[in-house]
């Protein structure tokens, strides 16, 4: 018996329209948060505009980093390749031959 295979097998299964699991538990995060603040400032004190936006921050920094994507690249991927090129990758040094002398030197 002969089956069909998928053939781009890395792209992530859509839940809902066009977005992904992973996007839909980043947006519920930060549209959660967004709510959590938005019942604790309203029991304290009447909420303006300035407040309301302030109160979707959590909320837009979820989204921009469920949908944005740079080169092809989430936000989120593109923060931890950054984070691990900073921590767990050396330096780069090159010898600059004649540099200093007859003997040379190291560059970064």
């Amino acid at each position: 018996m002969r089956y069909k295979v998928p053939q781009n097998v890395q792209r992530e299964d859509q839940i809902i329209w066009f977005i992904t699991l992973r996007q839909l538990i980043m947006l519920m995060v930060g549209f959660g948060i967004s709510y959590v603040l938005y019942l604790s400032i309203k029991k304290s004190y009447d909420i303006n505009e300035i407040e309301a936006m302030l109160i979707l921050i959590p909320a837009l920094i979820a989204a921009a980093f469920a949908f944005i994507k740079i080169k092809g690249i989430g936000i989120s991927q593109l923060i931890l390749y950054g984070m691990e090129q900073a921590v767990f990758r050396p330096t780069r040094r090159y010898w600059v031959d004649g540099a200093g002398g007859a003997e040379g030197h190291l560059t970064q």
